[in-house]
């Protein structure tokens, strides 16, 4: 069998393979590794509204953003 050293990533759109917010715990896990991670991500935000805010990003681009870092329980 061979191995590959090359990152992977999944995506559990359903909730199959875990059944909590995946968003929540890649903020917590970041966190734990890495304090400084809430502010980069802080800023990124800002960043992202400034943007907005100048018109280098779209009304629905910032919406859409929004909206998929929050998790909907419904």
């Amino acid at each position: 069998m061979r191995v590959y050293d090359v990152p992977v990533v999944f995506f559990d759109l359903d909730d199959s393979l875990i059944n909590k917010d995946a968003n929540s715990l890649w903020i917590r896990w970041r966190f734990r590794q890495d304090r400084w991670a809430m502010v980069e991500a802080t800023l990124a935000m800002l960043s992202l509204y400034r943007a907005y805010k100048k018109g280098k990003v779209t009304h629905w681009r910032l919406s859409n953003y929004y909206r998929t870092r929050t998790d909907v329980v419904g």
